[in-house]
């Protein structure tokens, strides 16, 4: 009984993740097929709290632990439509939250290195990555915005939490060539 009701719940969520992606996001000007592939495929609703998973295809940013927020689905698929990730990217996450970003980037790029500030988000998102397989994602607690610990270069960085007008580049996190994808802030 138990795999039947999974199994029924699994469904209802594809169909609602094919709804998401083509009501928000296709019919509003979401070209890239890799970036509509790839929110098809990633559950949205595991990366939120249960209280919260009716809402996880509403094109709402949704509360997650910490006073941090999930992005609405359609800022997300914008933002890593502007990223243009090609399958050889190396790609840095700055405010990893949830890691639903990460776990869709994973499916665009070559690696992901995400970075959380947050520990108990860390923990959480760790183990939703796990769940999902995503083997290609490195996620680490610590300052975003010092870079990433090991350094490196990165074809894309991505951040989606708050930023302040002061804020710069990561240091030593980007090669020249790099593409980095923030919102846009509203005035």
């Amino acid at each position: 009984m138990r795999a039947v009701r999974e199994s029924k719940r699994s469904k209802r969520s594809r169909f609602l993740r094919d709804a998401m992606v083509d009501v928000q996001i296709a019919s509003r000007g979401i070209r890239s097929r890799r970036v509509l592939l790839a929110m098809r495929e990633v559950p949205r609703e595991i990366f939120l709290d249960r209280r919260f998973a009716e809402a996880a295809y509403e094109d709402i940013a949704v509360p997650i632990p910490k006073g941090q927020t999930i992005s609405q689905p359609f800022i997300v698929a914008k933002m890593l439509e502007a990223a243009a990730i090609a399958k050889s990217d190396r790609i840095l996450e700055i405010g990893a939250g949830s890691g639903y970003l990460a776990a869709l980037a994973a499916k665009l790029g070559h690696e992901v290195c995400a970075i959380e500030r947050h520990e108990a988000l860390v923990q959480r998102a760790r183990s939703r990555l796990r769940h999902l397989g995503c083997r290609n994602v490195d996620l680490r607690h610590g300052d975003g915005t010092a870079g990433w610990p090991d350094g490196g270069e990165f074809d894309v960085i991505l951040g989606l939490g708050r930023r302040r007008a002061d804020a710069r580049r990561p240091q030593g996190s980007t090669s020249s060539v790099g593409t980095t994808a923030h919102p846009a802030r509203r005035s």
